[in-house]
């Protein structure tokens, strides 16, 4: 048996996503984008992140249940609606890496997605 060399990674990687691929159609999951498998020690750790297919802000309301609390918020802030400006948004999600404006809002008249920063969400609620 070999070890895992980086010569081998790449081939593994692919081997690993395409499984997870399948597995992930099977249960009627679609990879997200930018996904890919790497290891982060030496016993092998793999990451995925995959989101439901046909839903779409499945990533950031999986964000938004794991993080409201860091922002000051309830989980039944999310899908509230609030004005700002005259228009109507609803908060729809949250993403990991936005640090200024991490809250995802949707402008209802047209469902353009906007990062807000959570005090403006927080003042608006």
């Amino acid at each position: 048996m070999e070890k895992l060399t980086s010569g081998k990674i790449d081939q593994v990687n692919a081997d690993i996503k395409s499984s997870v691929l399948e597995v992930l159609k099977k249960h009627g999951l679609i990879m997200s984008k930018g996904v890919s498998a790497s290891y982060t020690d030496t016993f092998g750790n793999v990451r995925f992140q995959y989101a439901i297919a046909g839903k779409k802000h499945a990533n950031i309301e999986f964000n938004f249940k794991n993080q409201y609390m860091k922002f000051g918020l309830k989980l039944d802030d999310l899908g509230k609606i609030f004005t700002h400006k005259g228009d109507k948004y609803k908060i729809v999600g949250s993403r990991t890496k936005a640090r200024k404006a991490p809250i995802v809002i949707e402008r209802l008249h047209d469902k353009e997605l906007f990062n807000a920063p959570t005090e403006l969400v927080k003042e608006a609620l």
